[in-house]
């Protein structure tokens, strides 16, 4: 398969298993290929704003005080105890 090649009218000649599109394909599968690789390009593009917005975070978290970190500790402990917060506001 890597050996055959294929030869085009202007004299340029590509080995068949670099051609982005095999010879025999027909319209819905073109339509199908391109339909398949903006979805690749869609996830790229949220992996990059996913670690974008992971950069902030960890840039937000090293700013915290040890104030603001006891008082989420804090927290938790309630929180492990089995209590949740009333009306949105925790103990």
């Amino acid at each position: 398969m890597s050996g055959e090649v294929v030869k085009f009218p202007i004299g340029r000649v590509v080995r068949l298993n670099r051609l982005r599109y095999p010879l025999d394909y027909n319209p819905t599968m073109k339509e199908l290929d391109r339909a398949v690789w903006s979805i690749d390009q869609a996830i790229a593009s949220l992996k990059r704003q996913r670690a974008s917005v992971f950069a902030q975070w960890r840039h937000a978290f090293a700013k915290i005080t040890r104030e603001e970190h006891a008082a989420g500790a804090a927290r938790a402990r309630v929180t492990d105890a089995g209590y949740w917060p009333v009306d949105g506001v925790w103990p």
